[in-house]
C-alpha cells in the first residue's frame, strides 16, 4: 500500500509520480478552494477521482484495482491513512472526522 500527499494553490491536473503500481492512493489539498481530492491509480495507469467515496459509507466500496477481495478504506477509525481490507472488516467500519481534517490546521490556507 502506497500513498502520498500534495497541496498547492491550484487543483491537480497532472500526478507526476514514479515508480508507482495500480492501488496507489494520492491525496492533493488545494488551498485557492480549500478542498481536497482523493485518487487512486488502476490497472489501466489512469488516475481515477474518490473524492466523494473515500473514508464514507458509500453502497458499492472502492475496490483494489488488481487485488479484488480489498477495498479502500482508512487505517483505523480515527485515522485518516489509506488502507486496504476484506469486505467483512469494511462493513465494520466507523468512520473519522470530516476529510476536511485530513491535513494539520496549520497547512489549511484560507
Amino acid at each position: 500500500m502506497t500513498w502520498s500527499v500534495s497541496e498547492g494553490n491550484h487543483p491537480l491536473s497532472c500526478h507526476d509520480i514514479p515508480d508507482i503500481k495500480p492501488g496507489h492512493v494520492h491525496f492533493h489539498h488545494n488551498w485557492e478552494g480549500n478542498y481536497i481530492n482523493v485518487w487512486m491509480l488502476h490497472s489501466d495507469y489512469c488516475w481515477y477521482e474518490y473524492t466523494k467515496d473515500y473514508a464514507q459509507q458509500v453502497s458499492i466500496p472502492i475496490r483494489h484495482p488488481t487485488f479484488e477481495d480489498l477495498y479502500l478504506t482508512t487505517y483505523g477509525n480515527k485515522s485518516w491513512s489509506p488502507n486496504f481490507v476484506k469486505l467483512e472488516t469494511l462493513k465494520k467500519r466507523a468512520y473519522p472526522l470530516p476529510i476536511s481534517r485530513l491535513f494539520r490546521p496549520d497547512s489549511v490556507r484560507t
